[in-house]
């Protein structure tokens, strides 16, 4: 063998190792990378905070005890259709002005403030009304004091973590309201 066909085979040893190597740095820079991408996506999965999901119904109720007496008011039914636990504590109504306005419920016929929901219980909030038509009058004159509007009334569901969920009043009670006068 001839030292320079040695030589010779050595050199193109060493050009074809120098371009695998050139083409394994890429791959090396893509694996990097792809891990860097995973750990970040994995931070931010695990650092997410779970944000319950609530439906909430309300309508005009009428509550039948066993001792006949029956109840007439308002009923708020909050579900809880997200998979984390939900805490309500308190609810109220809003109306696009200066004011909200704090709700008491019925001891007894409402659930207890604070409640907590696991994922499919649900909750329902009563306030009697001895006099429907009065309760309107009383709260179409707090929504005029407080420079809100009728359209604009929502229920709000206060949880616990401070995120509040809105819905709009039904539309029968905002008519209802619309068609008083004072």
């Amino acid at each position: 063998m001839d030292t320079d066909f040695i030589a010779f085979e050595t050199l193109k040893a060493a050009q074809e190792t120098a371009k695998w190597t050139y083409w394994m740095m890429f791959a090396t820079w893509f694996a990097g990378a792809a891990t860097f991408a995973a750990v970040v996506l994995t931070l931010y999965i695990a650092n997410r905070k779970p944000v319950p999901s609530l439906k909430i119904t309300a309508s005009a109720a009428i509550i039948s005890p066993a001792s006949g007496i029956a109840q007439q008011g308002y009923g708020i039914t909050v579900a809880n259709i997200g998979s984390s636990p939900a805490v309500v504590s308190s609810i109220h109504w809003e109306c696009g002005g200066k004011q909200k306005f704090a709700q008491f419920f019925a001891l007894g016929v409402s659930s207890q403030m604070p409640k907590k929901l696991e994922h499919g219980e649900s909750a329902f909030f009563f306030f009697e009304l001895d006099d429907f038509p009065s309760w309107l009058k009383s709260m179409k004159a707090n929504i005029e004091n407080a420079e809100g509007s009728v359209d604009k009334l929502n229920i709000v569901v206060n949880l616990s973590t401070g995120r509040s969920v809105k819905v709009k009043a039904e539309k029968s009670l905002r008519k209802a309201l619309n068609e008083i006068t004072l």
